[in-house]
């Protein structure tokens, strides 16, 4: 099923065309749809030599399970990893061993679990422990023969002497210990625990030397990518590379393998670099306010969860993951450059084809629900006010108004005058931060000096929303609409950042929302009318920042 849908834009030249040396003045997003449910959006830019790509699952943290924040960043992670056929020299015999080793490491953990753990631990830091008093012993009597060292003194020959013999003793003390554990009934079990454990250890180096490390990467970079990248954010995991026009089949041959065949190679390494990264990671005041904003909704959650839920992590639960979310009718594959469409399509449907796709179906999270009124405050620079109102996202109807409200509101002549007007603030800042499910309007408002902040968030409340209730007038409605088709005109300029636009909007249920002429079927009345429904009847969540006196 093919849908052509042409941009009624003129795409602007922008610092990554002009290198190529040229500008597109139009384009064709061409909407393919595999019989398996793969989405297929093709962008033919005449003239780039490039062909930007990106494979978007809809697999964002906001579907990771209760207490595992951070799956799907971790899955993403270890795709990577390469497939069954993409990073091992002999795969089958790595299936074996990767049998062999799931088979001996549940007998090893069920027999760990048949022995005394006081037991173990002495059977495994006794040895060592006196091997290391050994070594001790060893020093101090080359010291005391003296060789090309300086001759002790008396008293420096009785004390290591006596150090000597009471290593000597604590010595025996341990050999004793070690010798009294093995008379146990259980010391048979350590034995066989023992024999797993140096199986377990063969395997994995004998899977070690048929697996070749970073297997993905490896082959973009053989295959000429110029550059490529992955991502997981609330909503979406996206993998992206640039390759030359002519390359594109190697981004489909590598991702359809993904899609269909990861294989978790290096589990625990990969895991141990998470939980090494979070005691690296800085303390930030961003999740803080996510959590305030979202509350309980999924959209609070770290996309990279935290330490304690990543401890919880296991190879069960990246499979479940995987097998849910990476499969072709959650996914989009997204390519923008100097391609041919119908050549596309025939490679996606050769490589992606193959793909099933999955009878589950996966419960759509819920929207989230306003959560003001609320207040922050903080220590920072440069001072401000700043309201945060939670809204319908970019899967909802009223989106496309909500973004116009958003855009006109800094143009009102009103809102401007019961701020800036009595000099409560120096400058106004609107944005709208976009998701599938939500997004968030933030009124900026810089105080002016000496201004009272009490005045200028009851007057910035007030003024947002009387804003909401009256009517938009014309001059403002024309420049949100000029505003966005200019915003949009520079995105597209580019076919990386087209490809990401694309990406995003599949991601977030409304790619058409990439296109200039989204907001052409509104009118101010629309607007009107779904900002007194939305914004007029929210609550903000109000954030102080405040500067600290010395």
């Amino acid at each position: 099923m093919r849908l052509r849908v042409a941009h009624a834009a003129v795409l602007l030249a922008c610092a990554f065309l002009a290198a190529s040396g040229a500008v597109a003045e139009d384009s064709d997003v061409i909407d393919y749809r595999l019989d398996n449910g793969l989405t297929l959006l093709v962008s033919q830019r005449s003239g780039v030599p490039l062909a930007c790509c990106r494979l978007v699952y809809r697999a964002g943290s906001v579907f990771d399970p209760p207490g595992k924040e951070g799956l799907a960043d971790f899955v993403r992670r270890l795709t990577f990893h390469g497939t069954g056929d993409l990073g091992s020299a002999d795969p089958q015999a790595e299936i074996h061993l990767r049998a062999e080793l799931k088979k001996t490491t549940a007998l090893r953990d069920r027999q760990f679990e048949l022995l005394p753990a006081d037991m173990v631990r002495k059977l495994n830091t006794l040895p060592r422990k006196i091997e290391a008093a050994r070594n001790l012993v060893r020093t101090r009597l080359k010291s005391l023969a003296g060789g090309n060292l300086p001759p002790m003194s008396r008293e420096e020959m009785v004390s290591t002497l006596d150090f000597v013999r009471d290593r000597e003793r604590h010595i025996r003390r341990m050999m004793a210990e070690i010798k009294r554990v093995k008379k146990s009934a259980h010391y048979r079990k350590f034995q066989v625990l023992r024999v797993l454990e140096e199986k377990i250890e063969k395997n994995t180096e004998r899977l070690l030397a048929i697996v070749t490390p970073d297997p993905i990467r490896r082959a973009y970079r053989r295959g000429g990518a110029i550059r490529f990248a992955s991502r997981t954010g609330p909503d979406a995991t996206v993998f992206s590379a640039a390759l030359p026009a002519n390359r594109v089949e190697l981004f489909l041959w590598v991702e359809s393998r993904r899609m269909t065949g990861a294989v978790f190679r290096q589990f625990e390494e990969e895991k141990n670099l998470v939980l090494r990264s979070f005691s690296d990671a800085p303390p930030s005041f961003s999740p803080l306010l996510r959590r305030v904003t979202f509350a309980d909704h999924p959209y609070a959650r770290p996309v990279r969860g935290t330490r304690a839920s990543a401890e919880t992590f296991s190879p069960d639960d990246a499979t479940s993951f995987y097998k849910a979310h990476y499969r072709p009718d959650r996914a989009a594959l997204v390519v923008v450059g100097d391609v041919d469409p119908d050549r596309i399509y025939f490679l996606a449907s050769r490589y992606f084809g193959p793909a099933e796709a999955s009878e589950q179906v996966l419960p759509a999270p819920a929207a989230p629900p306003p959560t003001g009124p609320l207040h922050m405050t903080r220590f920072a620079s440069p001072p401000c006010v700043e309201l945060r109102y939670v809204l319908p996202g970019a899967s909802d109807e009223d989106w496309p108004a909500i973004q116009c409200f958003a855009r006109a509101l800094p143009h009102r002549a009103r809102f401007q005058e019961a701020v800036l007007g009595p000099g409560l603030a120096e400058h106004l800042d609107v944005s709208l931060e976009t998701g599938a499910l939500g997004s968030v309007m933030t009124v900026r408002a810089f105080p002016s000096p000496g201004a009272s902040l009490f005045r200028l968030a009851a007057a910035l409340k007030e003024a947002v929303r009387i804003a909401a209730i009256l009517p938009l007038g014309d001059t403002a409605f024309q420049a949100a609409r000029a505003s966005w088709k200019a915003e949009t005109a520079d995105r597209l300029g580019a076919p990386g950042v087209e490809a990401d636009a694309l990406a995003l909007g599949f991601a977030r249920g409304a790619w058409r929302m990439a296109e200039a002429g989204a907001l052409d079927g509104l009118e101010a009345e629309d607007v009107s009318g779904t900002a007194g429904r939305t914004v007029g009847a929210v609550q903000p969540v109000e954030l102080w920042t405040l500067e600290r006196k010395p």
